[in-house]
């Protein structure tokens, strides 16, 4: 394994370029969230299966279809990648949606579901952006400036051990029960306790602002994962999951934690993680 911090590493995007960046996807990805959020608490809506315990609604497909019209309007150089209707993998200025992460919450009328948005460029994550859609609130982080809420800056817990940890740990349809199982296991022999509550992005929120102590989950796509990372990590946070370029082509396992239980809550859940070609950011 190697260390690394995206932020280190030369970026084609100065400065002003990403404080650009950074006002306009907060003021789409708000405008996205809180039409998604009407439709969430009018209820009744539409929905279609991608697969087992996989769903998508018009919601997801009209959030994703404003936010890559806004983005590309605005940075016509800027590729962007999207959970729905997919896109380019290139090395250059990205933009990653996930339009409604949590659908299931979404459909049920549940309050963890959210938008998430991140730029990359390369190994590189520059900007994460998530509206929580069932608290109405808007985070946002720019590698190496910190970590905010509504303009207030959010720190992760200074939880000293796992006895009095609270852990997200997150599973889907890819993840076979059995290490489900086996990673709360591990948990509750460490004396940590843990929730599931399906939406990685909401989740890693709960890490940045000291909600809970951790989030894992053994296989997540970009899309779930990259916003909030970039929030967790710039609160504080231990982030352990694959390099960015290789995170745009598969899925892979995330480790985020508050620093002070990064090394006993990674020791128990290692067998997950070295499985697979993750690092330290």
């Amino acid at each position: 394994m190697t260390s690394t911090h995206p932020a280190s590493q030369s970026s084609t995007l100065e400065t002003q370029a990403l404080e650009a960046r950074l006002a306009i996807a907060c003021e789409v990805v708000r405008r996205a969230g809180q039409e998604a959020r009407k439709a969430w608490q009018a209820g009744s809506l539409a929905v279609d299966v991608k697969g087992h315990q996989d769903f998508v609604t018009a919601i997801d497909r009209d959030t994703e279809t404003l936010i890559r019209n806004e983005l590309t309007n605005a940075f016509p150089g800027d590729g962007v990648l999207g959970e729905e209707f997919g896109g380019p993998k290139s090395d250059g200025p990205l933009w990653v949606v996930d339009p409604i992460d949590g659908t299931t919450n979404f459909i049920r009328g549940l309050a963890d579901w959210a938008v998430s948005l991140a730029l990359v460029e390369g190994t590189q994550l520059h900007l994460g952006i998530i509206y929580d859609g069932g608290r109405d609130c808007l985070y946002w982080a720019r590698a190496g400036h910190g970590a905010y809420i509504e303009g207030k800056p959010v720190r992760c817990a200074d939880t000293p051990d796992p006895n009095r940890a609270l852990i997200m740990l997150g599973t889907n349809s890819h993840t076979p029960l059995d290490h489900h199982l086996t990673d709360h296991r591990k948990l509750d022999a460490l004396g940590a306790a843990y929730r599931r509550h399906g939406s990685a992005a909401t989740g890693l929120l709960m890490v940045a602002d000291g909600r809970v102590d951790a989030y894992y989950e053994r296989s997540l796509n970009a899309w779930d994962a990259l916003g909030g990372l970039c929030i967790a990590q710039e609160a504080g946070a231990v982030v352990t999951a694959q390099k960015v370029d290789q995170f745009l082509r598969t899925a892979g396992p995330v480790l985020c934690t508050a620093p002070a239980i990064a090394a006993p809550i990674g020791d128990v859940l290692a067998s997950g993680l070295t499985a697979n070609s993750v690092s330290k950011w």
